[in-house]
C-alpha cells in the first residue's frame, strides 16, 4: 500500500465518522424538536382548558347610552334563537360604511361575466 492510499482510506473512515457523528447528532436535535413541541401543544390545551371560564358579563353601565336598552334585547333574543351554533363577530351601527367592503363590492361588480 501507497502513502496516497492510506490517506484516502483514512479521509473515507474520518468521513464516515463524521457523517455518522452529524447522523447522530441531528436525531438528538429533532427528538428535542418534537419533545418541546409536545409540552408546547400540552401548555396550550391547559391553558386553554383553564381559560374555559365562563365569559365575562359586560356591566350594563359600561353600555348605557351606547346602545338601546331595545337593541340590546333584540340582540339577546337573536342570539338566544340562533341555539349557540354560530357566534356574533362584530355588531356597529347599520348607517356605517367600511371602505374595505365598499371597494371590494367594487372591485367583484367591475367585471361583466360572459
Amino acid at each position: 500500500m501507497t502513502f496516497n492510499t492510506l490517506t484516502t482510506i483514512f479521509a473515507v473512515l474520518a468521513g464516515g465518522a463524521l457523517l455518522w457523528w452529524g447522523i447522530l447528532k441531528l436525531g438528538k436535535f429533532l427528538q428535542w424538536v418534537e419533545r418541546s413541541e409536545i409540552e408546547r401543544q400540552a401548555a396550550e390545551a391547559a391553558a386553554k382548558k383553564s381559560s374555559k371560564a365562563p365569559a365575562p358579563k359586560l356591566a350594563l353601565a359600561s353600555l348605557h347610552g351606547a346602545i338601546p336598552a331595545a337593541h340590546l334585547a333584540a340582540i339577546a333574543a337573536a342570539v338566544g334563537a340562533i341555539g349557540g351554533v354560530h357566534a356574533i363577530v362584530h355588531i356597529s351601527l347599520a348607517g356605517t360604511a367600511n371602505w374595505a367592503s365598499e371597494g371590494r363590492r367594487l372591485q367583484q361588480t367591475s367585471h361583466r361575466p360572459h
